[in-house]
C-alpha cells in the first residue's frame, strides 16, 4: 500500500499540474473565444449601422450589442446571454443583419442600372459608360461624374432651346408658354378596382405649344411667300417705269440690296407721282384761265356786237341826215408811224385779275405795241401796252399801275413818246 502510494503520489501531482495547465489553457481559450465574438458582434453591429443609414428598414435598432465591462456581462441582441437564452432568435438577429446588406447590395445594382439606363436615354454614348464601372468600387465615382456631367449638359442645352424657343416665339409675333415645356403633367394612378390611389409624373406637354409656334412661324413663312410674290410682280404691274431692282433675287442671300433697290424705284416712282400731280394741278389752272378767257371773250364779242349795232345805228344816222348813204371804210392802221399821236378811247372793260383792259380803239386807230396812258377826271390811273388789236376794240396789258383801280370809260390816251424814247430806238 505504502509502496502504492509512492507510486500514485507523483502521477497525482503531475495529473494535478496537467490540469491545471489545462485549465489555464481552457480558461485562456474561452477568453480569447469571447473576445473574438465580441469583435465579431461589434463588427456586425457596425456594419448594420452604417448599411441601415438613412434607409428606413429599422434593422439597425435590431441588431445590437454592447461589450463586457469590468464586473459587467455583455449584453444586446447578439450578446452572449441571447445566444445562450435563445438560439433561434440569436440566428434571426444575424439573418436580419444578412438581408439588410443584400438588400443594399441590390439596391446599389439597380441603383446603377437606373443610372446606365438613364444616361444611355440621354443619349451619352454607350461607350461612354457601362452598368460595371458603376457597380466596381475602384470607377464608380468616375462613372458617376460621367453621368451627371451628361444629365447637366443635356439640362444645359435644354435651356438654351428654351430660351431660343422663347426669342424666336418674340420674333414672330406669339407668346410661347415655356412653363409647359418645362413641367411634366400628373396622371391618376388607380387600383384594380379604379379607385385613385396618388398621383404620378407623365410626359412633358410640350406638343401643344411647339406646334403653335410651328403655326406660327408658318404663318409668318406664308406671309413672306404673298410679300415676296407680290413685289416680284410689281414691275410687270408697272411696265412703263424702268426697274432698276432686280426682283427675280429676292429668295436669294442679296434680296437686301434687292430691297433696297426697290425703295429707290418706289421714291422715283412718288417723284414722278407728285410731278403728275403738280401737271394736273398746273392743267387745272390752265383750263380755269382758258374758261375765263373764253368767258371775257364772249363779254368782248357781245359787247362788239352792240358796238357794231351803234355803229349801224350812226350809219343810219349819217343816211337820215342827208350824209353819204355809206359810211366810208377807215384805213386800218399798219405802222407805228401811221398811228395818231392824239388818239383817244376809252375803257370798256376792265380784268383785274389778269391786268388787262379792253378799249374802244380799233385797229384804224392803233395797232399792237402801242403805249398808252390811262387816266380819269384828269388823274392818272396806269400805262399799258396794247397787245391785241381787233377791228372796234383793242386789249392793253396794264404796266404800271392797278387795273382794279381803273373803272369803265376811263379815257385813254396814245403816248408814242415812250415808244420814241426807249433804249431800242437809241440805239438804231
Amino acid at each position: 500500500m505504502r509502496k502504492l502510494g509512492m507510486i500514485l503520489g507523483p502521477v497525482v501531482a503531475v495529473l494535478a499540474i496537467a490540469i491545471a495547465a489545462l485549465s489555464f489553457v481552457v480558461s485562456s481559450r474561452r477568453m480569447e473565444f469571447r473576445d473574438r465574438a465580441a469583435i465579431l458582434a461589434k463588427g456586425v453591429v457596425d456594419t448594420t449601422q452604417k448599411l441601415d443609414a438613412q434607409t428606413g428598414s429599422g434593422t439597425a435598432a435590431k441588431v445590437t450589442f454592447t461589450p463586457a465591462a469590468p464586473g459587467t456581462k455583455e449584453s444586446g441582441a447578439l450578446g452572449w446571454p441571447s445566444y445562450h437564452a435563445d438560439k433561434a432568435e440569436y440566428q434571426k438577429t444575424i439573418d436580419a443583419a444578412v438581408k439588410l446588406a443584400g438588400d443594399i447590395n441590390s439596391q446599389r445594382g439597380e441603383l446603377a442600372l437606373g443610372i446606365y439606363e438613364m444616361s444611355i436615354a440621354l443619349q451619352l454614348p454607350e461607350s461612354a459608360l457601362t452598368q460595371d464601372s458603376l457597380n466596381t468600387l475602384s470607377t464608380y465615382k468616375n462613372a458617376i461624374a460621367d453621368a451627371k456631367s451628361h444629365a447637366t449638359a443635356v439640362r444645359n442645352r435644354n435651356d438654351v432651346v428654351i430660351d431660343a424657343l422663347k426669342a424666336y416665339s418674340t420674333e414672330v409675333g406669339m407668346r410661347l408658354n415655356t412653363a409647359r415645356l418645362e413641367t411634366r403633367t400628373e396622371v391618376k394612378v388607380t387600383d384594380e378596382d379604379g379607385n385613385e390611389i396618388g398621383v404620378k409624373l407623365g410626359e412633358f406637354d410640350c406638343k401643344k405649344p411647339l406646334d403653335d409656334l410651328r403655326g406660327a412661324i408658318k404663318n409668318v413663312n406664308d406671309r413672306r411667300k404673298a410679300f415676296e410674290a407680290t413685289l416680284k410682280s410689281t414691275p410687270d404691274k408697272i411696265p412703263e417705269f424702268a426697274w432698276s431692282a432686280q426682283v427675280e433675287n429676292l429668295s436669294g442671300r442679296g434680296f437686301a440690296s434687292v430691297l433696297a433697290a426697290l425703295e429707290d424705284d418706289y421714291s422715283a416712282i412718288n417723284g414722278k407721282l407728285v410731278e403728275l400731280k403738280r401737271t394736273i394741278e398746273d392743267l387745272a389752272k390752265v383750263k380755269q384761265e382758258k374758261q375765263e378767257l373764253e368767258e371775257a371773250f364772249t363779254e368782248l364779242k357781245d359787247k362788239n356786237a352792240t358796238l357794231e349795232q351803234d355803229v349801224a345805228a350812226l350809219k343810219k344816222q349819217v343816211r337820215d341826215l342827208g350824209g353819204e348813204s355809206e359810211v366810208g371804210v377807215a384805213k386800218v392802221i399798219e405802222s407805228i408811224q401811221e398811228v395818231d399821236p392824239n388818239t383817244t378811247g376809252s375803257v370798256l372793260v376792265t380784268n383785274p385779275q389778269w391786268n388787262f383792259v379792253v378799249t374802244d380803239m380799233g385797229e384804224e386807230l392803233v395797232i399792237a405795241e402801242v403805249p398808252v396812258i390811262i387816266s380819269s377826271e384828269g388823274k392818272y390811273l396806269a400805262s399799258g401796252i396794247v397787245k391785241k388789236v381787233e377791228k372796234k376794240v383793242s386789249l392793253v396789258e396794264v404796266i404800271r399801275g392797278d387795273a382794279a383801280s381803273i373803272p369803265d370809260n376811263a379815257q385813254v390816251f396814245v403816248n408814242l413818246t415812250v415808244k420814241d424814247e426807249s433804249p431800242g430806238d437809241d440805239e438804231n
